[in-house]
Protein backbone atom coordinates (compact mmCIF):
# COMPACT_ATOMS: atom_id res chain seq x y z
CA UNK A 1 0.00 0.00 0.00
CA UNK A 2 1.75 3.55 -0.78
CA UNK A 3 2.42 5.37 2.17
CA UNK A 4 0.78 8.86 0.09
CA UNK A 5 -2.82 10.58 1.07
CA UNK A 6 -4.66 11.74 -1.80
CA UNK A 7 -7.57 14.25 -1.24
CA UNK A 8 -10.24 16.00 -3.92
CA UNK A 9 -11.85 18.00 -1.97
CA UNK A 10 -2.17 35.97 -0.29
CA UNK A 11 -0.05 33.46 0.60
CA UNK A 12 2.62 34.34 2.67
CA UNK A 13 6.00 32.47 2.06
CA UNK A 14 6.96 30.07 5.14
CA UNK A 15 4.14 31.06 7.43
CA UNK A 16 0.62 29.74 8.43
CA UNK A 17 -0.77 32.74 9.33
CA UNK A 18 -4.59 33.18 9.49
CA UNK A 19 -4.75 35.27 6.89
CA UNK A 20 -4.83 32.49 4.37
CA UNK A 21 -8.03 31.80 5.16
CA UNK A 22 -9.66 34.82 3.98
CA UNK A 23 -7.64 34.75 0.74
CA UNK A 24 -9.48 34.70 -2.52
CA UNK A 25 -6.53 31.68 -2.81
CA UNK A 26 -8.10 29.75 -0.38
CA UNK A 27 -11.76 29.91 -1.02
CA UNK A 28 -12.70 26.59 -0.85
CA UNK A 29 -12.31 23.40 1.41
CA UNK A 30 -10.01 22.24 -0.22
CA UNK A 31 -7.41 25.00 -1.38
CA UNK A 32 -7.59 25.27 2.57
CA UNK A 33 -6.51 21.72 2.59
CA UNK A 34 -3.81 22.05 0.36
CA UNK A 35 -2.13 25.59 1.63
CA UNK A 36 -1.99 24.28 5.33
CA UNK A 37 -0.12 21.24 4.14
CA UNK A 38 1.80 22.65 1.60
CA UNK A 39 3.35 25.49 3.59
CA UNK A 40 3.58 23.03 6.80
CA UNK A 41 5.98 20.87 4.65
CA UNK A 42 8.14 23.34 3.38
CA UNK A 43 8.14 25.27 6.66
CA UNK A 44 9.55 21.49 8.44
CA UNK A 45 12.03 21.06 5.44
CA UNK A 46 13.49 24.55 5.84
CA UNK A 47 13.94 24.27 9.62
CA UNK A 48 15.89 20.94 8.59
CA UNK A 49 17.58 22.98 5.99
CA UNK A 50 16.43 20.65 2.99
CA UNK A 51 16.87 21.49 -0.85
CA UNK A 52 13.52 22.34 -1.84
CA UNK A 53 12.43 21.75 -5.83
CA UNK A 54 9.53 22.43 -8.07
CA UNK A 55 8.93 19.05 -10.70
CA UNK A 56 6.84 19.12 -13.59
CA UNK A 57 6.00 15.75 -15.11
CA UNK A 58 3.86 15.93 -18.50
CA UNK A 59 2.06 13.27 -20.75
CA UNK A 60 1.97 11.86 -24.23
CA UNK A 61 -0.52 10.34 -26.92
CA UNK A 62 1.31 7.29 -26.11
CA UNK A 63 1.32 7.30 -22.01
CA UNK A 64 -0.52 5.08 -20.03
CA UNK A 65 -4.09 6.71 -18.78
CA UNK A 66 -2.94 6.52 -14.86
CA UNK A 67 -0.24 9.19 -14.50
CA UNK A 68 -0.39 8.66 -10.69
CA UNK A 69 0.01 4.74 -11.43
CA UNK A 70 3.24 5.96 -13.17
CA UNK A 71 4.37 8.80 -10.59
CA UNK A 72 4.73 5.61 -8.41
CA UNK A 73 6.95 3.82 -9.86
CA UNK A 74 9.12 6.94 -10.45
CA UNK A 75 9.51 7.71 -6.77
CA UNK A 76 10.41 4.10 -6.00
CA UNK A 77 12.96 4.51 -8.24
CA UNK A 78 14.35 8.43 -6.70
CA UNK A 79 14.15 6.38 -3.31
CA UNK A 80 16.09 3.90 -4.11
CA UNK A 81 19.14 5.78 -6.14
CA UNK A 82 18.51 9.22 -4.17
CA UNK A 83 17.12 8.24 -0.30
CA UNK A 84 15.03 10.71 1.49
CA UNK A 85 12.18 12.40 -1.03
CA UNK A 86 9.44 13.88 0.47
CA UNK A 87 6.72 15.51 -1.63
CA UNK A 88 3.26 16.96 -1.73
CA UNK A 89 1.26 16.89 -5.67
CA UNK A 90 -1.30 18.53 -7.78
CA UNK A 91 -2.42 17.32 -11.04
CA UNK A 92 -3.51 19.58 -14.17
CA UNK A 93 -5.46 18.31 -17.07
CA UNK A 94 -4.21 20.27 -20.44
CA UNK A 95 -6.62 21.66 -23.12
CA UNK A 96 -5.20 18.73 -25.16
CA UNK A 97 -6.87 15.77 -22.52
CA UNK A 98 -3.71 15.28 -21.01
CA UNK A 99 -2.78 15.27 -17.32
CA UNK A 100 0.40 16.65 -15.54
CA UNK A 101 1.42 16.48 -12.37
CA UNK A 102 3.33 19.07 -10.86
CA UNK A 103 5.09 18.36 -7.46
CA UNK A 104 7.02 19.81 -5.11
CA UNK A 105 9.34 17.88 -3.11
CA UNK A 106 12.33 17.87 -0.35
CA UNK A 107 15.16 15.72 -0.68
CA UNK A 108 18.10 15.87 -2.80
CA UNK A 109 19.29 17.57 -6.16
CA UNK A 110 17.94 14.92 -8.82
CA UNK A 111 19.47 15.88 -12.50
CA UNK A 112 17.09 16.50 -14.72
CA UNK A 113 17.98 14.32 -17.86
CA UNK A 114 17.74 11.47 -14.96
CA UNK A 115 14.29 12.39 -14.31
CA UNK A 116 13.38 12.79 -17.88
CA UNK A 117 15.26 9.00 -19.09
CA UNK A 118 12.88 7.05 -16.08
CA UNK A 119 9.99 8.97 -16.55
CA UNK A 120 9.89 8.40 -20.37
CA UNK A 121 10.94 4.40 -19.50
CA UNK A 122 7.83 4.73 -17.02
CA UNK A 123 5.07 6.88 -18.95
CA UNK A 124 6.65 7.10 -22.28
CA UNK A 125 6.98 11.11 -21.87
CA UNK A 126 10.64 12.68 -21.73
CA UNK A 127 9.69 16.13 -21.08
CA UNK A 128 9.83 17.04 -17.53
CA UNK A 129 11.36 20.28 -15.94
CA UNK A 130 13.12 21.07 -12.22
CA UNK A 131 14.58 23.46 -10.96
CA UNK A 132 15.29 24.82 -7.28
CA UNK A 133 12.27 26.87 -5.46
CA UNK A 134 13.47 30.00 -3.73
CA UNK A 135 10.27 31.80 -3.46
CA UNK A 136 7.75 28.93 -1.73
CA UNK A 137 5.25 31.12 -1.80
CA UNK A 138 5.03 31.56 -5.45
CA UNK A 139 5.24 28.15 -6.23
CA UNK A 140 2.54 27.42 -4.16
CA UNK A 141 0.43 29.79 -5.39
CA UNK A 142 1.11 27.98 -8.71
CA UNK A 143 -0.05 24.69 -7.77
CA UNK A 144 -3.32 25.93 -6.35
CA UNK A 145 -4.73 27.45 -9.43
CA UNK A 146 -5.50 23.57 -10.58
CA UNK A 147 -7.07 23.09 -7.45
CA UNK A 148 -9.52 25.03 -9.25
CA UNK A 149 -10.40 22.87 -12.52
CA UNK A 150 -13.10 20.80 -12.11
CA UNK A 151 -11.67 17.95 -14.38
CA UNK A 152 -8.09 17.05 -11.75
CA UNK A 153 -8.86 19.13 -8.97
CA UNK A 154 -6.82 16.82 -6.39
CA UNK A 155 -3.47 17.02 -4.77
CA UNK A 156 -1.27 13.93 -2.43
CA UNK A 157 1.62 14.41 -0.30
CA UNK A 158 3.75 11.56 1.49
CA UNK A 159 2.99 10.41 5.00
CA UNK A 160 6.69 12.25 5.80
CA UNK A 161 5.94 15.21 4.03
CA UNK A 162 5.04 17.39 7.48
CA UNK A 163 5.30 14.24 10.00
CA UNK A 164 3.18 10.61 10.29
CA UNK A 165 -0.78 11.02 11.70
CA UNK A 166 -0.28 15.59 10.91
CA UNK A 167 -3.60 15.51 9.51
CA UNK A 168 -4.93 13.85 12.26
CA UNK A 169 -3.11 16.08 14.88
CA UNK A 170 -4.58 19.00 12.79
CA UNK A 171 -8.08 17.77 13.35
CA UNK A 172 -7.60 17.23 17.43
CA UNK A 173 -6.08 21.05 17.46
CA UNK A 174 -9.30 22.39 15.95
CA UNK A 175 -11.84 20.30 17.75
CA UNK A 176 -9.43 20.75 21.16
CA UNK A 177 -9.20 24.49 20.51
CA UNK A 178 -12.68 25.39 19.68
CA UNK A 179 -11.36 26.53 15.71
CA UNK A 180 -9.39 29.72 17.85
CA UNK A 181 -7.10 29.52 14.56
CA UNK A 182 -4.85 31.85 16.14
CA UNK A 183 -4.19 29.88 18.98
CA UNK A 184 -3.99 26.58 16.53
CA UNK A 185 -1.38 27.93 14.12
CA UNK A 186 0.92 29.27 17.25
CA UNK A 187 0.89 25.69 18.50
CA UNK A 188 0.73 23.90 15.13
CA UNK A 189 4.33 25.73 14.00
CA UNK A 190 5.90 25.04 16.77
CA UNK A 191 4.71 21.40 16.30
CA UNK A 192 5.81 20.63 12.35
CA UNK A 193 9.30 21.91 14.18
CA UNK A 194 9.26 19.59 16.99
CA UNK A 195 7.78 16.40 15.94
CA UNK A 196 10.23 14.11 13.65
CA UNK A 197 8.84 13.00 10.58
CA UNK A 198 8.22 9.79 11.78
CA UNK A 199 5.72 10.12 13.59
CA UNK A 200 3.38 11.95 16.54
CA UNK A 201 4.27 12.77 19.96
CA UNK A 202 1.25 13.04 22.05
CA UNK A 203 2.88 13.96 25.16
CA UNK A 204 4.71 17.26 23.76
CA UNK A 205 1.35 17.93 21.92
CA UNK A 206 -0.75 17.59 25.05
CA UNK A 207 1.62 19.75 27.24
CA UNK A 208 1.49 22.74 24.43
CA UNK A 209 -2.37 22.77 24.85
CA UNK A 210 -2.12 22.61 27.96
CA UNK A 211 -3.21 19.68 29.40
CA UNK A 212 0.20 18.43 30.28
Amino acid sequence: MSKEIITQNRVEQGSLDSKCHKSPLASTRRKKRFYQRAVSGVTAGKHRNEFIAFLTLTSSLESPADITHSWEKLKKRIRRRYGNFEYIWVRERTQSGLVHMHILFRGPYIPQDWISKNWEEIHKAKIVYVEAVWDTGKAIRYMMKYLSKEMEGRFGYSWKWIFKGAAQVWKWLCRALRYEMKEIIKIWEKLIIEIPPEGIRWGRIWELVGYG
